[in-house]
């Protein structure tokens, strides 16, 4: 299973299209409508649907992104920030229950 976003057809597409840099810029566009949804969510301005859709348009440009700086090389950052993260995760399980006196 990949961790990170595939390549597809269409962003290839999009990029060849457009371009690198254009879809960069669109990339910015919408991890920024994305962070709007989700603070609107918080503030209960926008359900959930809004965020889905946001997310999905992040999926698509994420996607681009891949092509444009290799999928193989996102895929193992991925997978050692995602193997921190459950080293972490271990360690906050390991002193909570220290904490309420479970070993």
């Amino acid at each position: 299973m990949s961790l990170a976003p595939e390549p597809t057809i269409a962003a290839r597409s999009a990029i060849e299209t457009w371009g690198d840099y254009e879809q960069r810029q669109i990339a910015v566009e919408e991890l920024a409508e994305l962070i709007v949804a989700l603070k609107h969510y918080e503030r209960h301005r926008v359900g959930d649907d809004a965020v889905i859709e946001e997310i999905a348009d992040v999926c698509v440009v994420l996607s681009q992104l891949a092509v444009m700086f290799g999928h193989d090389r996102i895929e193992a950052r991925v997978r050692e920030k995602t193997e921190r993260l459950m080293r972490e995760i271990s360690l906050v399980g390991r002193f909570t229950a220290l904490a309420k006196g479970e070993r």
